[in-house]
């Protein structure tokens, strides 16, 4: 009977949902996936971006992240991002639902994340996009230009 409890233990633990089930909670940022298999970032400063990418990565996101400059796609976003990721409001910090499954195979969700200043005032920016592996990113710096939507 203890075997049968051990193997039914390993068979569950190796299961798909299992391996991108994350809780990662940490003072710069979050990451945690959902019982639905959605995966909620909150980035609150700019540290440790290789770790980021990683627990995105163990969430089933694979990712290019830029921290310390916005970085968007050459060529256009993929028409999936939408349905892929949703930004929410959050009081100065980047929050955001992603859905790995809505990606499609062979894509990266790319973000940029940076703090832009002008004189002593500074706020954070960033960006997001859906590309193909390997598409070329461009990066920006400096003061951002008006949203000609607000």
């Amino acid at each position: 009977m203890t075997a049968l409890g051990i193997g039914l233990a390993l068979t569950l633990s190796s299961s798909p949902s299992a391996a991108r089930t994350v809780h990662v909670n940490l003072e710069a940022w979050s990451v945690n996936t959902t019982s639905v298999g959605l995966v909620k970032v909150t980035i609150r400063e700019l540290k440790d971006p290789a770790r980021l990418s990683q627990t995105l990565a163990d969430a089933g996101v694979p990712v290019r992240l830029t921290f310390g400059r916005v970085c968007s796609p050459v060529s256009g976003d993929l028409p999936q991002l939408p349905r892929v990721l949703h930004k929410l409001a959050g009081r100065g910090d980047v929050v955001l639902t992603i859905d790995p499954a809505a990606m499609p195979t062979g894509t990266n969700l790319v973000i940029g994340i940076g703090t832009f200043r002008q004189g002593s005032e500074q706020w954070p920016a960033a960006a997001f996009g859906l590309i193909k592996d390997g598409s070329p990113l461009a990066c920006h710096t400096g003061k951002p230009k008006p949203d000609p939507t607000a």
